[in-house]
């Protein structure tokens, strides 16, 4: 699944997608540049590529997609997940853009977030928890962070032109249970303890908020927000967890 501007995946302004827009990324001046061509083209994924692009394959929404796929009881999306997304060399699964951008693109939660699909390879998983999940850069007070925290782009108060850019630093709730998913599937149970631990003392500090500092579980963004609520399922844990959730959907 392609996407052809960067609020589609959700993820709105995280770092990943400034090399792939530039001056085009969500909440950047060009923004509305972006969708007004968008907008001419149909918004379709081959007009767009036709007229330069970029167009991208993001990581998390296609983990969602293949959730969503296998929920369904269709076929599994992870081997061409694994396939097009996967970075052998750096154990981590990254968006691919066309055309290529000319600068890195910073690593962020959305890297680890196919721990969440039941058949992920095992030794994918092992990898991308124990080389990066659970490094310093990821594995804060209240993990993860939506985006490595020894990335330039990490921040825990960008503004532009007065408003926030989202998906930046903080921790989402959202977010710690797709990882959560991976290491109870997995066999980490005191990581996943510890995490789950980590995300209650936040909620129960805060309330349900938008999303967390991932250094001291400090409230932060909209307040009464409902996916916050997964923290109730971290605190008492459902068997079916083991399986994404899927495994008795299926049956």
């Amino acid at each position: 699944m392609w996407l052809l501007q960067p609020d589609e995946s959700g993820l709105d302004a995280s770092p990943q997608f400034d090399p792939i827009w530039g001056y085009r990324a969500q909440g950047l001046p060009g923004f509305l540049e972006l969708v007004h061509r968008n907008r001419r083209l149909g918004f379709e994924i081959a007009a767009v590529r036709d007229d330069g692009g970029p167009v991208v394959c993001e990581v998390l929404t296609n983990v969602l997609h293949g959730l969503s796929e296998l929920a369904l009881g269709r076929p599994s999306l992870t081997a061409a997940l694994v396939a097009r997304l996967y970075e052998e060399r750096a154990g981590l699964f990254l968006p691919v853009a066309t055309p290529a951008p000319a600068e890195r693109i910073p690593v962020t939660w959305s890297a680890l977030a196919p721990l969440a699909l039941p058949d992920l390879p095992e030794a994918i998983g092992r990898r991308l928890v124990e080389e990066h999940l659970l490094s310093p850069r990821f594995w804060t007070a209240v993990a993860p962070p939506s985006v490595a925290t020894d990335e330039e782009s990490f921040s825990l108060n960008e503004h532009t032109l007065g408003l926030r850019r989202y998906w930046r630093g903080p921790t989402w709730v959202n977010s710690a249970w797709l990882i959560w998913l991976g290491l109870v599937r997995l066999g980490y149970g005191e990581q996943a303890q510890t995490l789950a631990g980590a995300i209650q003392r936040a909620v129960l500090q805060s309330g349900l908020r938008e999303f967390y500092n991932p250094h001291d579980g400090r409230g932060m963004g909209a307040r009464e927000f409902a996916w916050s609520a997964l923290a109730l399922e971290l605190a008492e844990p459902d068997e079916a967890a083991r399986e994404s959730h899927l495994a008795s959907r299926r049956a």
